[in-house]
């Protein structure tokens, strides 16, 4: 016997599905679920970085106390991605998000300093994925944080002894995106984030992106790395670039720095 993997897409252009209805299912399904209706993929639940039930509860999380500080987490619009995205938060609640198609730097940067103003966020409390066009935006508000997806994983507070020095210990992640996703998780598998019903127009797109996010297993079991499948998994999942889950992670960057007294900027 051999085996034949045929997903949706490819019934598709066979003839044999219409391509409107595995975009009905899309819309329809679950992230996981349309992975493996339509994907042909097997799906573990033991993969996913965020828990299923914290996700279903991440608008209803009205216990989260609005209150404390105000940040700013953006996403910018670069090659491949589908929408510009920023969250507003009051501590750990998002009160609000605002999206644009992919822009260019000077219009990254007017949307910034517009919400800044209108939510009242200090510059210092403003990161953004300095990737790709996001590279300019520093030049434009002085003080806010550049994010490298690929910058080096934030030290903790543990410290161990190496050749007679004591060191700060490092996370076995891979880069600083995974470590930061790790963390985010752990905050919303704990109940710890909200999303004001005021965002409810992006609730499909946030619960899509945050139950597509796996672990990536070959790292973790064969090389004790971790980290989350790559993007290009992610695009195939959901037919699109994860920009709201992206922007949302961002936000637990302040929290590690804080506690280790340090940031990027």
């Amino acid at each position: 016997y051999k085996y034949f993997k045929i997903t949706a897409f490819q019934a598709a252009e066979a003839g044999i599905l219409d391509f409107a209805e595995i975009e009905q299912a899309r819309e329809d399904l679950t992230a996981e679920q349309f992975t493996m209706l339509y994907l042909a993929e097997g799906t573990d639940s033991g993969k996913m970085l965020f828990n299923p039930d914290s996700i279903k509860c991440i608008f209803e999380n009205t216990h989260v106390p609005r209150n404390g500080k105000k940040y700013i987490t953006a996403d910018i619009a670069h090659e491949g991605s589908d929408a510009f995205v920023i969250c507003v938060w009051h501590d750990w609640e998002i009160v609000k998000i605002y999206t644009m198609n992919k822009s260019q730097s000077k219009e990254v940067n007017d949307k910034i300093i517009k919400v800044k103003n209108i939510h009242g966020v200090p510059n210092t409390n403003i990161i953004y994925d300095a990737d790709g066009v996001g590279s300019g935006v520093g030049g434009y508000i002085v003080g806010s944080i550049p994010f490298h997806n690929g910058g080096s994983v934030i030290p903790t507070l543990e410290r161990k002894l190496i050749n007679g020095v004591w060191v700060q210990e490092k996370e076995n992640f891979a880069k600083l995106k995974h470590q930061c996703y790790w963390k985010f998780a752990e905050k919303v598998n704990k109940n710890e984030v909200s999303i004001s019903k005021d965002c409810l127009d992006y609730e499909i797109q946030i619960k899509e992106e945050l139950g597509a996010i796996c672990k990536d297993m070959d790292s973790i079991n064969k090389l004790g790395v971790l980290r989350i499948e790559s993007k290009v998994v992610l695009k195939e999942k959901l037919g699109r670039s994860p920009d709201f889950a992206d922007a949302m992670m961002l936000r637990v960057y302040f929290d590690l720095t804080q506690k280790r007294g340090f940031s990027m900027s």
